[in-house]
């Protein structure tokens, strides 16, 4: 095998969107190309953007999955400023901050944002004898937090049982990631938690896993 890397397809929810946020966003140069597929000329390489089942149909996988899948894609440039300009530009053009820049460790300066291909869902773990318990301080702490907060559509707490551990799932649907904000703050893929939580999760998970919803009936 050549040394050498060709293009890089990400599977995108929406793939207009995505689009709109390479091209217009960030300001990279779209290929013309006809299809259900967005081409980008990178300096020695593509980018690809592909509808998210297609690309997983055609590696044949399953489509589903959520939060990190160990992958970043890395942009240099020559100074602090420019990478403060970037992380500006991407955030205006609906990125997602997941760390603001700053100095890291290794001597460098760099910041990490995604793109907006996403929707709120989180996850905790209480022990069993304590769920009818959490069950209840969600449904009277939380559910009035989030609706107080205008934009929110649709709020779902979801409950399973698992021998000894109680799995908690509460998905929110909003009209647009500027009402997520609203109630999540500066980083929407940053979990909130009340004082309370620390009686009853097992552990306090640090982010959460953001969908973009396509299809709804």
């Amino acid at each position: 095998m050549k040394a050498r890397i060709n293009i890089i397809t990400l599977g995108v929810k929406d793939l207009e969107k995505s689009i709109h946020f390479y091209e217009l966003g960030l300001g990279l140069p779209r290929m013309p190309f006809e299809g259900n597929v967005a081409f980008f000329e990178l300096s020695g390489s593509w980018l690809s953007l592909y509808p998210w089942s297609a690309l997983a149909e055609d590696a044949e996988v399953n489509a589903t999955g959520e939060g990190f899948r160990g992958v970043t894609l890395a942009h240099n440039v020559a100074s602090k400023s420019e990478v403060d300009e970037v992380m500006a530009q991407a955030e205006k053009a609906g990125a997602i901050i997941q760390k603001p820049a700053q100095d890291v460790f290794w001597g460098g300066y760099s910041g990490d944002f995604s793109d907006p291909d996403g929707q709120r869902l989180w996850h905790g773990k209480v022990a069993i004898e304590k769920a009818d318990e959490y069950e209840k301080f969600m449904i009277s702490r939380a559910a009035p937090d989030y609706g107080s907060v205008d934009g929110l559509f649709k709020l779902y707490f979801q409950r399973r049982n698992k021998n000894t551990i109680a799995h908690f799932l509460l998905v929110t649907i909003w009209d647009s990631m500027e009402s997520v904000k609203k109630f999540a703050g500066e980083y929407p893929d940053k979990a909130k938690y009340y004082p309370e939580d620390g009686t009853f999760l097992l552990e306090k998970e640090e982010t959460l896993a953001l969908y973009e919803i396509f299809f709804e009936k």
